[in-house]
C-alpha cells in the first residue's frame, strides 16, 4: 500500500442550520472560524498540504460556502496542490462517497474544523493502515 492519500475534507454544514460559533463570529461556515487568527479551512489545508504523502485534498462544503472559501483555497492550489471543491451531499456519508469518486485508497477523512489534526497523527494514521488496518479511527 502506498503511504500516499486523499483526504476529503468535510467542510459543510447542515441545510437551513447556522453554526453557533459561525454565528458568533459573523461568518457563514465554521470552517471560516479564526483560530489565532486563521480560519480553520486555512490551517486544516496548511497541515494537508505541508505532509508529504498527503496526493490530493477534496473539500465537501455546499455553493455558499465554496464561494467563501474560493480565495483561500486559490491560494494553495496556485502553490501547485491538488486541491478541489465538491458539492456536499444531503448526508455525511453520500458526501464521503461523492469526494472519493475518482481517487484512489487510501483516504483520509477529516472536518474542517479539526483542531487536532497534524502531521504526527496523520503518520499514526498512516502506519496503522499500512500495518493492515482497513479503518482507522483516531481521537
Amino acid at each position: 500500500m502506498s503511504a500516499e492519500f486523499t483526504t476529503i475534507l468535510l467542510a459543510g454544514q447542515r441545510s437551513g442550520v447556522t453554526n453557533p460559533l459561525a454565528e458568533k463570529y459573523g461568518v457563514s461556515h465554521k470552517c471560516l472560524v479564526p483560530i489565532v487568527g486563521t480560519p480553520l479551512i486555512a490551517r486544516m489545508l496548511n497541515i494537508l498540504t505541508g505532509h508529504n504523502n498527503c496526493r490530493a485534498i477534496r473539500i465537501m462544503i455546499e455553493d455558499d460556502g465554496a464561494a467563501a472559501i474560493r480565495p483561500i483555497v486559490e491560494y494553495y492550489r496556485n502553490q501547485g496542490h491538488d486541491v478541489q471543491m465538491l458539492a456536499n451531499s444531503e448526508n455525511i456519508a453520500k458526501s464521503v462517497m461523492l469526494g472519493c469518486e475518482g481517487q484512489r485508497a487510501p483516504y483520509l477523512i477529516t472536518t474542517a474544523d479539526n483542531v487536532l489534526l497534524s502531521h504526527s497523527s496523520i503518520d499514526g494514521v498512516l502506519a496503522k493502515m499500512q500495518a493492515g488496518a482497513g479503518a482507522v479511527a483516531a481521537s
